[in-house]
């Protein structure tokens, strides 16, 4: 059903992308992984159920030594069943991995950031506990709802269809390519627990269930076996060619929502050395029995294998060629001595509401100002919308996971004093590397105007003169602000700042 609704809506959506009707074609026959996986999917989630309710019933009726379970040994047996499950599930690396991303967005707010970073590894358990009761909640409603009324039977499946639609849209048309693993995960895993409680609740019915296995006639085996055959033929194309259309395996990847995940879960399902990269379905393996060859390892010079499976094996005279045009690129011309740097991170800024990028409104004017004497890029793009993405590949800068040295560990390296004034600073101490001393502005009332004031009280017996700002000044997901400053010795400051959320927000561009 989910499959259905995304093809209809993406067969609308992708009309200027598709070059020719048979890409529409080719992508339809993508969406039959849907289904495979969907069943693995189901058939997984029905042993799970059947085996957490096999335990239950063990567990209430030792509780009850002999006699009828009551509602507290039930209790008592449900929460032990799903405390069991919760640690066998997490486990699994992505499961694991899911929690804490939940946890991670929860971190954002300045009051629940410090308590949980500190219980992260024991809140993850509570966090997939606390879905997989939720999963049984909606298990035991669906298997009940045939003994409904009528009326309550046909109210619980309107919603049910309501907030899978509502999960769709969100996940659909709100930040798309954001929160990939938070939001939109849990989108998918909404969607596909409430698609198959519908599906459930419809035939826990005796009533439907009785007309779904009548009259099963020649004619309809016949059909039947000609949408399996179909099926499989179109499995077996995407297996063979996923690959060869770039144009729409982008599309799959960046502009779907349910079959996107069923892809991945496909690649985890046959990545068979367990490296994280399959070689199937676009996962970039090209030998899966090794773990050591995939696309997210350093490639070995000249040993005659293609480590990282991109472009071949990487020669010396390759690395002598890259270093040369690297020191040519970033080397000083005109070494002078180290000066000080103040450094604005400015998270979910808008470069198109800035006075400076041509806005009208005033809604800029200091950074105008610093604008109107500085470098200004036009052209600086985030690599990636999604700030735990982006974060790190912009301190190592580079536009894939390379884990580099980072630059403000290489000032640190090279005698510098690192100051780092964070309003969030669970996340950007996991990425801003090398700093030696942190204010938190979380601490002082008003955090969110206080963050600059608290960094020029701390930096005025160290700041004495301002020159005029020489360079900085970058566009895109996030605006970076950098100028230097005369002092006794060289200090990097490092101030953390978020806005663009709301209208009260828009203003702090006014005071910086």
């Amino acid at each position: 059903m989910l499959s259905v609704i995304e093809w209809a809506d993406l067969s609308f959506q992708l009309t200027p992308v598709f070059a020719s009707i048979s890409e529409r074609l080719i992508l339809a026959s993508y969406f039959s992984i849907n289904l495979i996986v969907g069943s693995a999917i189901g058939l997984l989630v029905g042993l799970f159920a059947l085996s957490a309710a096999f335990l239950k019933r063990h567990f209430q009726s030792a509780l009850a030594r002999g006699t009828s379970p009551r509602a507290p040994h039930k209790l008592i047996a449900g929460i032990g069943v799903s405390a069991l499950f919760a640690v066998l599930l997490t486990l699994q690396p992505q499961i694991h991995g899911y929690s804490v991303t939940l946890l991670r967005e929860a971190e954002k707010f300045p009051h629940l950031g410090r308590p949980l970073t500190a219980a992260e590894p024991e809140l993850s358990y509570f966090v997939v506990m606390g879905l997989f009761i939720g999963c049984s909640i909606i298990w035991t409603l669906a298997r009940e709802s045939g003994l409904w009324s009528p009326f309550l039977r046909r109210a619980w499946l309107l919603g049910l269809l309501v907030i899978i639609g509502a999960a769709y849209y969100v996940d659909s048309r709100v930040e798309v390519q954001q929160y990939e693993y938070s939001l939109h995960r849990s989108m998918f895993l909404l969607a596909t627990a409430l698609a198959m409680a519908l599906v459930a609740s419809i035939f826990s019915s005796p009533a439907a269930a009785r007309l779904a296995f009548a009259g099963r006639g020649s004619l309809l085996k016949v059909i039947l076996s000609a949408i399996v055959a179909v099926l499989l033929a179109a499995v077996a194309f995407t297996f063979a060619r996923f690959d060869n259309n770039q144009n729409l395996k982008t599309q799959v990847f960046y502009r779907t929502t349910q079959t996107k995940q069923y892809f991945k879960l496909a690649q985890w399902a046959l990545d068979f050395d367990r490296d994280g990269y399959s070689p199937y379905l676009g996962g970039g393996d090209r030998d899966d029995s090794r773990a050591d060859i995939n696309p997210g390892v350093t490639d070995i010079a000249a040993d005659g294998i293609d480590n990282n499976c991109i472009g071949g094996d990487l020669t010396e005279q390759g690395i002598e060629d890259w270093q040369r045009q690297f020191t040519t690129l970033h080397g000083a011309s005109n070494p002078a001595r180290p000066l000080n740097v103040i450094f604005f991170f400015i998270d979910t800024l808008r470069a198109d509401h800035l006075g400076a990028y041509g806005y009208n409104r005033n809604t800029s004017p200091n950074i105008d100002k610093l604008a109107a004497q500085s470098s200004v890029f036009q052209n600086a793009y985030s690599p990636s919308p999604y700030t735990y993405e982006a974060a790190p590949k912009f301190m190592q800068s580079t536009y894939w996971d390379a884990h580099n040295e980072t630059w403000t560990e290489a000032l640190a390296r090279n005698g510098y004093n690192t100051i780092l004034f964070p309003r969030r600073l669970s996340m950007l101490l996991r990425h801003v590397k090398g700093m030696e001393q942190t204010v938190d502005a979380s601490k002082y009332s008003e955090a969110f105007r206080r963050i600059v004031p608290s960094a020029r009280t701390f930096m005025f017996p160290i700041l004495t003169v301002l020159t005029s700002p020489t360079q900085g000044l970058t566009s895109g997901h996030r605006l970076s602000i950098a100028t230097t400053v005369k002092s006794p010795t060289p200090t990097i400051i490092w101030a953390d700042c978020l806005t663009g959320w709301n209208r009260a927000a828009a203003s702090t561009t006014r005071w910086l």
